[in-house]
C-alpha cells in the first residue's frame, strides 16, 4: 500500500469502533472525519473533499448558525435578487421570528 503525502489526508480502520475512518486536514490546522462500515464510503468521501477544499468550496467556519447564514444570504444574495420592499419585509420578519427561534441553531 502506498503512503500518502502530506495533507492529502488518511484512511485506517478502528477496530474499536468497527468502523473505517478518513481524516482529512484542513488548512487551518483542524480535520474532519468521516466513519463508516465500508472502506470504498469513506474512500470517496475523502476524494469528493479534497476536491472541495481545492476548489475552495468548503467553508473555513463549520459552526455556521441560521442566523449568521440568513444574515449573509440577505446581503448577498438577497440585495441583488429581491425588490426594495421585499427585501424590507423579509428583514422583518427574519429580525422578528425566525431569528430568536431558531438563530443559534448550527447548520
Amino acid at each position: 500500500m502506498k503512503r500518502r503525502s502530506r495533507g492529502e489526508g488518511s484512511i485506517y480502520y478502528r477496530e474499536s469502533k468497527g468502523l473505517w475512518v478518513a481524516k482529512l486536514p484542513l488548512p487551518d490546522g483542524r480535520s474532519r472525519l468521516k466513519y463508516a462500515k465500508n472502506q470504498k464510503v469513506v474512500r470517496d468521501w475523502l476524494v469528493e473533499q479534497q476536491n472541495a477544499l481545492r476548489q475552495g468550496l468548503l467553508p473555513k467556519n463549520d459552526t455556521v448558525t441560521v442566523s449568521e447564514f440568513l444574515t449573509n444570504y440577505m446581503d448577498t444574495v438577497g440585495k441583488h435578487t429581491l425588490r426594495p420592499k421585499t427585501i424590507e419585509a423579509y428583514r422583518s420578519l427574519l429580525k422578528m421570528h425566525i431569528i430568536p427561534t431558531l438563530g443559534k441553531i448550527r447548520l
